[in-house]
């Protein structure tokens, strides 16, 4: 699951929000789906107790006249990693696992045979890409399908044993990006709640009244958005099955929500900044969204933008959907950007509908 830093966004943001149009933004954003190709394009803008814009236009599916509707669901790519921290700090909130906790105090059995640089590594290293892992952001990168067996949640311990077996990544950064971090992550969770993943997504769904889907929107559901590849140029709807990589780092990047729950979702966060939120206090929060040094936290990048606010944001892409967020709490904001394609051309209209909401509501 590929992902852009907030770094991107103060640059960009500072540059072209001279640029909004005169016309509606349900307009300018069709224009720019339009202009793009972009099959289907999602957005919205919250505070922390109200909606202030909330759409889908365009067509569910390439070569299609199936509308958009209200309720479609967009894959979230890597912007799953704040909800997989989320469940961290929730955990560590509950007193089941510490943010110290160390790798190889919960799965001992697998030092042996574990590269020596990963022997001290902790939950918020892995969570906050400082463990040194293989990023492992592309499909080349992967073992073959078929080198692990059993359910999901076996597979993704085979994978992250095999991820152990990796040198680690050489940097002098305060961080490196890895999908594999988050799966590791995953399973010292596992470890403490005796709880799959999926279980402890499940679980929160509950709690926050909260629809998180698993997998692209049309594996459980065809009349959901179908996600899009890039093929020489033309964008190719890819169909309703499950993808074998993405049970491996589920936890990094393959939950899908509808538009109206990711709002409620984005809410939560601008109220637990606040200090109004569920579950955790307001210096949690803090701490997911920005506790971390060199722009990277919990499952969130951060920085100053061109106004002087504090930015919380992600991306994500799993190569079929792009997703775009941004949390201003200083203004009581927060936006998100979905688009049903995968493509530079994909990737740069959901970045200008973005450009258009701070325009309009303000960074």
């Amino acid at each position: 699951m590929k992902s852009t830093g907030v770094l991107f966004f103060v640059a960009l943001l500072a540059v072209f929000s001279a640029q909004a149009s005169g016309q509606s933004l349900d307009a300018t954003a069709d224009s720019i789906r339009l202009a793009y190709g972009i099959p289907e394009v999602g957005y919205l803008a919250v505070t922390a107790d109200s909606v202030l814009a909330m759409k889908t236009l365009g067509v569910k599916r390439a070569g299609t006249s199936i509308p958009a509707d209200p309720d479609d669901r967009f894959h979230l790519g890597s912007c799953t990693k704040a909800i997989t921290g989320l469940i961290a700090g929730v955990m560590v909130h509950r007193n089941q696992i510490d943010w110290d906790a160390k790798f190889f105090d919960l799965c001992p059995e697998l030092k042996a045979e574990s590269k020596p640089a990963y022997s001290d590594m902790t939950l918020v290293d892995l969570l906050s890409h400082r463990a040194w892992l293989q990023p492992l952001m592309e499909e080349e990168e992967y073992p073959d399908e078929g080198r692990f067996q059993g359910d999901v949640a076996e597979q993704r311990y085979q994978f992250v044993a095999w991820v152990l077996t990796l040198d680690p990544v050489e940097t002098e950064k305060g961080h490196s990006y890895s999908n594999a971090g988050y799966s590791a992550a995953a399973v010292m969770l596992e470890r403490a709640s005796g709880k799959t993943w999926e279980e402890l997504v499940a679980e929160l769904g509950h709690e926050l009244d909260l629809d998180f889907g698993l997998c692209w929107p049309n594996v459980a559901d065809s009349t959901q958005p179908w996600g899009h590849v890039d093929s020489n140029g033309t964008l190719v709807p890819t169909p309703p099955n499950d993808a074998y990589r993405l049970h491996w780092v589920e936890p990094a990047g393959d939950i899908n929500m509808s538009i109206s729950d990711y709002a409620k979702f984005l809410q939560m966060q601008l109220r637990g900044l606040q200090g109004r939120g569920p579950l955790l206090s307001q210096e949690e929060y803090e701490f997911l969204h920005s506790g971390m040094s060199d722009h990277y936290a919990i499952g969130w990048t951060w920085g100053i933008n061109d106004k002087g606010h504090l930015a919380s944001a992600h991306s994500g892409s799993a190569d079929t959907f792009v997703c775009y967020n941004m949390i201003i709490k200083e203004l009581d904001r927060a936006y998100a950007v979905f688009v049903n394609c995968a493509s530079e051309d994909c990737d740069s209209g959901a970045r200008k509908v973005l450009i258009q909401l701070l325009a309009q509501y303000g960074k």
